[in-house]
C-alpha cells in the first residue's frame, strides 16, 4: 500500500494525505495548498482511483476453479 502511495505524483500524494491521514475538510486544504476546492475533490478522487487500480492489479488472481470429477 505504502509503495502504492509513493508512487503517486506528489500533488495528489499531498493532498490525499492531508484529506485522508490528515482528515482536513476539502476548504482547509485549497487554502493550505492555494488551489479551487474543485481541484481538492478532483485531485483526492483521482488518488484514490489510482490507488484502486493499482492495487486491484497487485492483488493475486483467484484460483480457476478444477474441473468437475468425473461420476462413475
Amino acid at each position: 500500500m505504502l509503495d502504492a502511495v509513493a508512487g503517486l505524483s506528489a500533488s495528489l500524494r499531498v493532498t490525499l494525505v492531508l484529506a485522508t491521514i490528515e482528515e482536513l475538510p476539502h476548504k482547509q486544504i485549497a487554502e493550505i495548498l492555494e488551489i479551487p476546492e474543485g481541484t481538492v475533490a478532483w485531485r483526492v478522487n483521482e488518488a484514490r482511483r489510482l490507488l484502486r487500480v493499482k492495487l486491484a492489479g497487485d492483488e493475486p488472481k483467484a484460483a480457476a476453479p478444477s474441473a468437475p470429477a468425473s461420476v462413475k
